[in-house]
């Protein structure tokens, strides 16, 4: 066993191999992979007493930390972001690694990291846990969220745990010690019978990591990064990431809502490209795009008669405040109104106008088309057309109507989608839904326009 150990070390700490390093000139481009192989190799050096291998493990970290991570923040996979192939296999694994070596680098990576998970991922207000940018996960489906349910027997960020300590941000994704001390206790109680996971359904990590026993947060503490967390922290900020590809995030912040976009070309054909996740402080996600495979109607965009659409394109982004132009790198300077405006070779070109109350999205086509916009609904929500429009659509049903509006009220507060002129609209109910409980549901809008539509989005309060 040793020697075996020893052989698969050697050849996977061979620093010639491209495939698992890169180059110094190119990317990492599976890090979650390359990182497992790392932690398998420290733990191997650990249990050999071998220095030398150590040593070895050492310089691939600071390969890995050269060549791993976006300047945006994100693990490369293969170029883009993936929610959970980071969030779940590749930060457990990092601090696997952290425990093992107490290398500075992965605390370094770990908070970057944490700063653009903060940004495409938003807080639903009544506590159900995080929903993400789908539509930009590169590998993986982006439906899925960041529950606060928590139970050992799906914990797959337990060693995430590990890097609290010195990155307590993270303790905003984590539960809190006495959530979890709660729940062993529970299953500790229950006389319901122990029922044995089926192949194929379980994951290594579940007993590797678990059983760990990393550090958990207080619920002071964890109170205290929820409170940190930058879109409640702040009602007023616009931040930018970029990386490989000429892949820009966008966010926004305004005192009424949180616009989150993504420009560039794709990093893989999941991704969708432009305006993606639109959060409200007390509605939560009011409008959120998903990345499903072989899909074409869960994203955010205007969809041309033959099938063509801008999500689906490589945007150029184009920003300017007060009639200015503003570079990328001056967007964090622009805390009022400005414009992104967004082109592709699609020739669908669209402009966002970022306000303190909502943002206007204006749509030039060069022939007719239908602005699909993913509303992320809740039961309970109540919908109303506007304009001359007949009916109240309502939650799990398809409605369709000639309106100038859709109004949504949600928790007392009111968002208003209005485009203008009376258009034969519909709002049609799928089956994606976030969560297990599958309140929240994504409906579709669909608006037809001849070409060009000006759409005003703004919040009651």
């Amino acid at each position: 066993m040793e020697d075996a150990l020893r052989l698969a070390a050697s050849w996977f700490l061979d620093l010639s191999n491209s495939t698992t390093w890169g180059t110094p000139t190119t990317i990492i481009r599976f890090a979650n992979q390359t990182i497992a192989g790392l932690v398998g190799c420290a733990h191997a050096a650990e249990a050999l007493g071998d220095s030398a291998l150590m040593a070895a493990v050492d310089t691939g970290i600071g390969v890995f930390s050269a060549r791993a991570q976006a300047s945006g923040g994100w693990f490369y996979e293969p170029t883009g972001l993936d929610l959970a192939y980071s969030h779940e296999v590749q930060v457990p694994d990092m601090a696997d690694l952290y425990r093992v070596t107490g290398d500075q680098r992965l605390l370094d990576m770990a908070e970057r990291w944490l700063g653009i998970l903060s940004l495409v991922t938003v807080r639903e207000p009544d506590g159900s846990g995080y929903i993400g940018m789908g539509s930009a996960s590169a590998r993986t489906g982006g439906s899925v969220p960041i529950t606060d349910a928590f139970s050992d027997a799906r914990d797959r960020t337990a060693f995430t745990g590990e890097l609290l300590p010195a990155v307590p941000g993270f303790a905003a994704y984590r539960p809190s010690v006495s959530t979890v001390n709660t729940a062993r206790a529970q299953w500790a109680a229950s006389t319901d019978p122990i029922v044995g996971r089926a192949k194929q359904n379980t994951s290594p990590r579940l007993w590797m990591h678990v059983t760990a026993n990393a550090p958990l947060a207080s619920a002071a503490d964890r109170s205290a990064a929820l409170a940190a967390l930058p879109t409640i922290a702040s009602s007023r900020f616009t931040e930018a990431r970029t990386g490989v590809l000429g892949m820009q995030f966008v966010f926004v912040r305004r005192p009424r809502y949180y616009l989150a976009s993504l420009f560039g070309q794709r990093a893989s054909t999941r991704v969708r490209n432009g305006s993606q996740l639109l959060w409200h402080p007390t509605m939560g996600t009011t409008i959120v795009g998903f990345n499903n495979a072989a899909v074409d109607d869960d994203f955010w965009g205007t969809i041309l008669g033959d099938g063509v659409d801008e999500a689906r394109a490589t945007l150029t982004a184009a920003f300017a405040s007060g009639g200015s132009p503003v570079a990328i790198t001056g967007l964090a300077a622009v805390t009022g109104d400005f414009s992104i405006t967004a082109s592709s070779a699609t020739g669908i070109k669209t402009v966002t106008d970022v306000g303190d109350t909502g943002f206007t999205r204006t749509v030039t086509a060069p022939s007719a088309g239908t602005e699909q916009i993913p509303l992320l609904l809740q039961h309970g929500d109540a919908l109303e057309w506007l304009g001359s429009g007949s009916g109240s659509p309502t939650w799990g049903q398809n409605s369709a109507s000639a309106a100038t509006g859709l109004c949504l009220t949600r928790s007392g507060v009111k968002m208003k989608l209005k485009w203008g002129a009376r258009e034969n609209v519909t709002l049609t109910d799928t089956a994606r839904t976030i969560f297990e409980d599958g309140d929240r549901r994504q409906h579709l809008l669909r608006i037809p326009h001849p070409g060009a539509l000006t759409l005003e989005v703004a919040f009651s309060s």
